[in-house]
């Protein structure tokens, strides 16, 4: 049975003629994913930029009145837990795939992230935080072999320059909705509406891009692949037998 697997595009057509790029260093074929999916990643930086570590550290000063000392834990011990936990990440991509490693630990995290506003006491909302640290960036990492997996290599320099660009703009716009939200006193919706747009992103990047394989997990398959193709018997020099692999892939 044969099973389709998409793989970059290649620098090449079939007839041996350069693929012809667009303006922004992408072939056409490229800048159909690349642009609904910096889209998506647009949509993601503009909600993580709603609680940045700064207006996190500034509602818990103003909700709970705590000491700067505190603060400085709670963001030291936050970033700490995410850079540790972050390194599970490429495990857990082995065996689920990078799309659903994306989604399924950002979403809990989002979760975590609405019910901080809601924690009744600062013991409460501080292990809501912490929680929220421990899985948030574990798509970090997958998100980068993603888009240098489904680009051919001459063009994911010029990818990741579009992403790069699009998330920061994106990111420069969250802090002015936070700060008129808490000039009138109503920072839980940033955190409602932070959780809830990401929510979103890991919603519609499951259901458009979980059936794109990049090259990493293309690989993967065909070693899977292999083992169950046939194997083809061949005579050794000392007239042992040997057997090798050989596997067939549909284009």
């Amino acid at each position: 049975m044969s099973r389709e697997i998409e793989l970059p595009v290649e620098d090449t057509q079939s007839g041996g003629q350069p693929v012809r790029t667009a303006t922004v260093g992408l072939s056409g074929r490229s800048l159909k994913i690349v642009a609904p999916l910096s889209a998506l990643f647009a949509l993601d930086s503009f909600a993580g930029s709603l609680v940045t570590g700064t207006l996190l550290a500034y509602y818990f000063q103003q909700r709970f009145a705590v000491s700067t000392s505190f603060l400085g834990g709670l963001l030291f011990t936050a970033n700490i837990i995410s850079g540790a936990s972050s390194l599970s990440s490429g495990w857990i991509a082995s065996r689920v795939g990078l799309i659903n490693t994306m989604v399924f630990t950002h979403l809990p995290s989002n979760v975590l992230t609405m019910l901080i506003p809601l924690m009744p006491s600062l013991e409460s909302a501080t292990a809501m935080v912490f929680l929220r640290y421990s899985i948030s960036q574990m798509d970090v990492a997958p998100r980068q072999s993603f888009l240098a997996g489904i680009v051919s290599k001459s063009e994911r320099t010029a990818t990741m320059g579009i992403v790069n660009v699009v998330k920061s703009l994106s990111n420069s716009l969250g802090p002015l909705a936070t700060g008129y939200l808490a000039g009138s006193n109503n920072w839980q919706i940033s955190f409602f509406l932070c959780g809830g747009l990401k929510i979103v992103y890991d919603i519609l990047l499951l259901f458009s891009f979980s059936h794109i394989k990049p090259d990493v997990e293309a690989v993967q398959h065909i070693s899977q692949v292999s083992s169950e193709d046939m194997e083809t018997p061949l005579i050794g020099s000392q007239g042992d037998l040997e057997r090798v692999t050989v596997t067939n892939v549909a284009s």
